[in-house]
């Protein structure tokens, strides 16, 4: 969980915790054996459909910058519209054959007209999931890495992944191995913010990807939550993508 030997530069950063204005949800207790995620004590998030205004320094790497806030929005508002557009889909196909079941359609004369199909129904893409984990992923950069850790004050890798879903109100695995084997599974060239990253062929480390080509992760004792490119040495040893 968070080993990898890409070499790093020993650096400190200071990101502002996302405000008032940021994301929340109520976590669910994580139940069994896995230790529960206690939300109370992580700063509080409202309910919106906005991203949260994260501060926008001149470093590249551990905060956002607007242009990518909003590249960001853009890549949740697709993923959220086609998720919905499949399930539209998918409800309307599941109608059709209960239909088609339970009153068969009689034969239409020549000259009988045929119903009119019903008005779709315009369902409004929610963002709350992804946004949200992405917004306390971020709220969490320049905190500690801890071998174990679930926050509130230090995340190892899965910790912070596990953490950042619960605060959008969705359980996902305690380890990183667990996460790759339940969770469902997309193609690399699919992935959509919030998904999470899985690398080395053990499944040893997971980071959240919060689009553009970042990902926000906790990585090792010397190193601080952060948020990271992933083009090159990570691309390299990326094992595949899951979805919660």
């Amino acid at each position: 969980m968070g080993k990898h030997s890409k070499p790093r530069n020993n650096r400190s950063r200071t990101v502002a915790v996302a405000g008032a204005s940021a994301l929340a949800v109520t976590a669910p207790v994580v139940t069994g054996s896995q230790p529960a995620v206690n939300t109370d004590t992580f700063p509080r998030i409202s309910n919106t459909d906005t991203m949260p205004k994260i501060p926008v320094e001149k470093s590249p790497i551990n905060t956002f910058t607007v242009d990518e806030l909003k590249q960001l929005r853009v890549a949740l508002v697709r993923a959220a519209g086609r998720r919905a557009s499949e399930a539209r889909h998918k409800r309307a196909e599941r109608a059709r054959h209960r239909a088609a079941a339970t009153n068969p359609q009689p034969v239409l004369h020549e000259r009988t007209r045929a119903v009119p199909k019903p008005a779709k129904t315009v369902v409004k893409p929610s963002l709350h999931g992804a946004a949200k984990a992405i917004a306390f992923a971020a709220a969490q950069i320049g905190k500690p890495y801890e071998w174990g850790g679930v926050g509130p004050s230090a995340f190892d890798c899965p910790g912070l992944v596990m953490a950042a879903w619960a605060y959008a109100g969705v359980t996902i695995p305690r380890t990183s191995q667990s996460q790759w084997v339940n969770l469902r599974h997309v193609p690399t060239s699919d992935m959509e913010p919030g998904d999470l990253l899985v690398f080395y062929s053990d499944a040893s480390h997971v980071g959240l990807y919060v689009g553009g080509g970042y990902m926000i992760e906790a990585s090792e004792p010397s190193q601080p939550i952060k948020k990271v490119a992933i083009a090159g040495y990570y691309m390299n040893n990326l094992l595949g993508v899951v979805r919660p």
